[in-house]
């Protein structure tokens, strides 16, 4: 049964999902000696179920459960999912924004992977990764990056850099880089993630086009627009041909093209881009929507630059026939009298 929720979890069939666990614990607790083992999985189960919909208290009572549950483990096999219960517990308080709390349920976490398991052990660097994202949602940006190199550096070493827990670390030490406006290192951190996303997910998953998105906002803050254009066009023809205009990420993704494009004074392309966009917005999400006001923001914008630009251009054009012309009149009188004029 845990199989089977973990495929329509997967799926994200959460109601499907929730039914087999809620089964699965009712057939449980009707066999006697079945093992507090079984019964603590499962509450673990749902608990990462709850986490997924972000249902942090429904997730909550699942984790403490379980953690009261294991309260006098006896063997390894319960130490470890009283552990993983103190981790669920990290993970709701993180999602609610109780940082704190969430520090503290991870120092006893990594105290006791650190004694069973080494600083080198899987689920010790997991635990330091997620206290890595509360060093960064606390602001400390600093231990959050010195936090995240070092479990790459051995996620690197023991699992090699295709491997789905490398390539989360890459991808927060790449956000944090980001936040401290070291834009040209999460560049470089982002194309390594997406490599191995590509490899192991394909070229046009969600998942892979939306860290491509992120190496794209990388790409702009770092001043690189050409390249920032090139992987939001990415990002957009996948989106669109994926699921259409009538989407989010279709929208975020062309207007993000269109903001690029204006930077690099595709005034044209960006205003079409964006008179296309106006009336999904306005369909979709309102006219009040903050995505609506800021494409019909980023348009005014981008036409009154092209107008002042045609009329830049006009008047350039009108003085260099001004001067043309100036400068004909000169040579034609070259040594002689210049029209209009009395010699003296």
């Amino acid at each position: 049964m845990k199989g089977l929720s973990l495929i329509h979890r997967i799926s994200e069939e959460y109601e499907v999902a929730k039914g087999v666990l809620f089964n699965a614990l009712s057939l449980a607790s009707d066999i006697q000696d079945v093992g507090i083992e079984l019964e603590s999985d499962l509450l673990l189960d749902l608990g990462g179920l709850y986490l997924d919909q972000k249902k942090s208290d429904d997730a909550e009572i699942q984790f403490f459960k379980a953690a009261q549950l294991l309260q006098q483990s006896s063997t390894n096999a319960q130490c470890s999912l009283r552990v993983k219960s103190l981790e669920g517990l990290a993970a709701v308080h993180f999602q609610k924004g109780s940082l704190q709390a969430a520090e503290n349920f991870l120092g006893q976490v990594i105290e006791h992977w650190c004694l069973h398991g080494g600083t080198e052990g899987s689920e010790y660097l997991a635990a330091e990764n997620i206290l890595g994202m509360v060093y960064r949602a606390q602001g400390d940006l600093i231990a959050a990056a010195s936090t995240c190199t070092r479990i790459l550096s051995c996620q690197e070493e023991h699992l090699g850099l295709i491997h789905h827990e490398s390539l989360r670390t890459m991808h927060n030490l790449a956000g944090i880089l980001v936040d401290k406006s070291q834009f040209s290192e999460a560049v470089m951190l982002y194309r390594r993630e997406i490599l191995g996303l590509e490899e192991i997910l394909g070229s046009e998953n969600p998942d892979t086009l939306r860290t491509v998105g992120l190496l794209a906002r990388a790409y702009y803050g770092a001043d690189d627009i050409e390249n920032a254009v090139t992987t939001w066009r990415r990002v957009a023809e996948v989106n669109e041909r994926s699921f259409g205009l009538a989407n989010m990420s279709s929208m975020e993704s062309r207007f993000q093209l269109a903001k690029s494009l204006g930077r690099l004074r595709g005034h044209h392309e960006a205003i079409k881009l964006l008179e296309a966009l106006v009336p999904y917005n306005a369909k979709i999400l309102g006219h009040e929507h903050p995505m609506s006001r800021r494409t019909k923001l980023l348009l005014a914008n981008l036409s009154r630059r092209q107008e002042t630009s045609m009329r830049a251009s006009t008047l350039r054009g009108g003085l260099f026939d001004e001067v043309r012309i100036t400068s004909s009149d000169l040579a034609s009188n070259r040594g002689g009298r210049v029209k209009g004029r009395s010699s003296l």
